[in-house]
């Protein structure tokens, strides 16, 4: 399989303007659409489990840590996928546990944050 990593880079954004508009989506999340699309078009299962709802914040929160192990049991082939929230010192999403956040201030506060880069012209 290809590393899911370089899907994930191969789109040229400029991240601070993706987080200023409230346009990003976690570039895990984005590979994980991207090889279960490409799976489901040859016509194969996909390792990677159905993702959260398209309103699930973390999602489109830069804070958010996704993540994806291996199998959780010996008979299964899926993956498993989980989201820690770094500013919440919680795990806010696991295929095992799945939850239900819609609103949460960390896109809204990273959107502040960029902006203001992006007006001080301190882009990175």
């Amino acid at each position: 399989m290809e590393d899911i990593n370089k899907h994930a880079l191969s789109k040229p954004t400029k991240l601070l303007e993706r987080i200023a508009n409230l346009e990003y989506v976690s570039p895990t999340i984005e590979s994980i659409e991207f090889y279960n699309s490409k799976y489901k078009k040859e016509g194969r299962q996909s390792p990677y489990p159905d993702l959260p709802d398209e309103d699930f914040v973390c999602r489109r929160c830069p804070l958010s840590l996704w993540s994806s192990t291996g199998p959780r049991t010996k008979d299964s082939s899926q993956k498993h996928i989980s989201c820690f929230c770094p500013a919440q010192h919680v795990e806010t999403y696991s295929t095992a546990n799945p939850d239900d956040r819609h609103i949460c201030d960390g896109p809204i506060i990273e959107a502040i944050k960029a902006q203001e880069k992006l007006e001080g012209g301190n882009e990175e």
